[in-house]
């Protein structure tokens, strides 16, 4: 779904499997995914909440995930957020 545009069923889809239990790297994995999609949506807000999930457990999508939230929180005007992620960045990796 996302690859052909069809953004809202591909959150949808990222949403069911979130709702899944899974390995942390597949969770991290499909929350960054969910994070771009809701970005591509415009649809930032929820974005930044989908990253922050991603980037909780050290996992290989954990830096990405840690700079698309940075990223997102600066250009929602939150600029203390934004330091936060990207310090957790810095720190972790």
């Amino acid at each position: 779904h996302l690859a052909s545009g069809d953004y809202e069923r591909a959150a949808e889809a990222f949403e069911e499997a979130l709702a899944r239990p899974a390995p942390p790297p597949r969770t991290a994995e499909v929350a960054y995914l969910l994070g771009q999609t809701r970005l591509a949506q415009g649809r930032a807000p929820e974005a930044a909440d989908a990253f922050a999930r991603a980037a909780e457990a050290d996992t290989p999508t954990a830096p990405r995930a840690l700079y698309a939230l940075g990223t997102v929180r600066r250009d929602l005007g939150d600029d203390a957020g934004a330091a936060d992620a990207l310090g957790a960045l810095a720190a972790r990796y």
